[in-house]
């Protein structure tokens, strides 16, 4: 090599000199660790606010003397990418001798020295990515299911519905056939039991949920062994989340895999068990908490059904009322809903599919009452001086309610007739009044309507926007707020 190597940062500062003395062949880089130390703190300066400068700001000009001029704009990115900054530098540093003595055209130089990065990226990302997956028939199996066509193995699933219709009580006779291996409500057998292991923050274990679920193996007839169902502990003995989405996944894994076999795990609800800084209202958030859980599913083979409450949204799309980001429902895999089974009777309710990726068409929706038992009956040996009941589900047959219409039930009966798609709209958003900021298509997808239907909307209820930018100062998405009080409308 002859002649100086100069480096200089973004703004033209020249930074260090590496001369030809110094560096007479690639082979000497290693050994020249004090400047390549002072190279890689310049690079990776703080600011003064202590963030690491931007990708920009780092970006390297190398010269050759005064014939060669380029810039290596991969070097910044690794670098504020965390990808083995020495290295990088170290190989940036090879490139660039490789194209010093071919040929004097500057352009010819740079697609050199860029061609040897470049080579260098793919073969570094090559050494930690796993490889691609080939079509190979001899791995192709068929879906595994716990309950055919309604629950399936390694998948997580949502119950939906509104308060006091039930979903909670559906979860427990769910779990007590599973838990006494006794036949599903449709009569589909069960070939053994399976464990159900519960996480649970709404209701008491002692008071509510293990009452409701010996209920419910009484009317099978049946007494499980404990250890078939289970509760992992919301909270430790300093209060701290015990299983939480994504950081404590790993958790999760471990009290599955404590157990012999595979069952069905019930989370009520969710969004009780996300990391702090996870806003459920947001989908990128909700997607990054859910990526482990569905992780661990897939790698156990536990099904995962969890219950969701449903928002005040009047809509006839079941999926888009369920409160929080529609991500969750994106996720899921299979999803089902309980409502009353008609405008008029509070008797009869339904259990049916909402969403169904997985299963085809036809499957249909099952009836069910609620019914109370008296306390006594389950546990005679308990005193009961106030002689409570506890609810339980008898199931009935089948209905061909669509998912439509299950979530149609609940606005006939309040309203007794449908609204105006503009009115819906401002029924979706005075429903979040209040909540703070929201992805606007967050909000949008609560309901379909066209943007000039949603404009409108907007509008009449004066919701708040705001842009949310990215680094490079381009717009990612709009937020939308409906404040506390109505204000003015406000416009783009």
């Amino acid at each position: 090599m002859k002649g100086p190597l100069e480096i200089y940062n973004g703004h033209g500062a020249r930074q260090i000199v590496l001369t030809g003395e110094q560096f007479n062949d690639v082979t000497d880089l290693p050994a020249k660790q004090d400047e390549l130390n002072t190279l890689y703190q310049m690079v990776t300066q703080k600011g003064e606010n202590g963030t690491k400068s931007e990708p920009s700001s780092s970006t390297l000009n190398i010269r050759k003397g005064e014939r060669h001029n380029w810039r290596i704009k991969q070097l910044g990115t690794w670098i504020n990418e965390g990808i083995r900054g020495k290295d990088a530098l170290l190989k940036m540093l090879e490139a660039a001798q490789s194209g010093f003595d071919p040929p004097a055209d500057p352009k010819a130089t740079l697609e050199a020295v860029e061609s040897a990065v470049e080579t260098f990226d793919s073969s570094h990302v090559s050494q930690s990515l796993p490889p691609m997956q080939p079509a190979d028939m001899t791995d192709v199996e068929p879906i595994k299911w716990l309950w055919k066509h309604r629950y399936a193995k390694g998948v997580l699933h949502i119950l939906s519905g509104e308060g006091g219709r039930g979903k909670g009580l559906v979860l427990l006779d769910l779990a007590a056939r599973l838990a006494t291996g006794t036949q599903w409500p449709d009569e589909t057998p069960l070939a053994k039991a399976y464990p159900v292991v519960i996480m649970a923050t709404e209701d008491s274990w002692n008071s509510v949920i293990m009452p409701r679920f010996y209920a419910a193996c009484d009317r099978l007839g049946k007494t499980p062994e404990p250890e078939m169902f289970q509760r992992i502990p919301p909270y430790d003995d300093e209060g701290q989340s015990v299983v939480s989405f994504p950081s404590k996944a790993h958790v999760l894994e471990h009290y599955l895999t404590q157990i012999d076999g595979t069952g069905l795990l019930i989370i009520e609800p969710l969004e009780e068990f996300y990391d702090a800084e996870i806003n459920n209202h947001h989908s990128k958030d909700v997607r990054r908490a859910l990526a482990p859980l569905n992780q661990v599913l897939e790698k156990t083979g536990w099904t995962g059904l969890v219950l969701a409450h449903h928002n005040k949204r009047e809509t006839n799309n079941a999926n888009v009322k369920v409160r929080g980001s529609g991500a969750l429902m994106e996720v899921a895999r299979l999803a089902h809903a309980v409502n009353f089974a008609s405008v008029d009777d509070d008797v009869d309710r339904v259990w049916g599919p909402t969403k169904t990726n997985l299963i085809p068409w036809h499957v249909k929706g099952i009836l069910f009452q609620v019914h109370d038992l008296p306390f006594s009956t389950v546990f005679p040996d308990k005193p009961d001086p106030d002689q409570t009941t506890i609810p339980y589900i008898e199931w009935g047959g089948e209905c061909d309610m669509r998912a439509e219409e299950i979530a149609a039930i609940q606005s006939k009966r309040d309203k007794g007739q449908y609204k105006s798609k503009v009115a819906q709209c401002k029924e979706v958003m005075e429903g979040i009044r209040g909540e703070g900021w929201m992805e606007g298509n967050t909000i949008r997808r609560m309901f379909e309507a066209s943007d000039g239907t949603w404009e409108k909307a907007r509008k009449e209820v004066g919701v708040e926007t705001r842009r949310v930018t990215g680094s490079n100062g381009q717009v990612q998405t709009w937020e939308w707020r409906v404040p506390d009080a109505k204000t003015t409308p406000s416009v783009f």
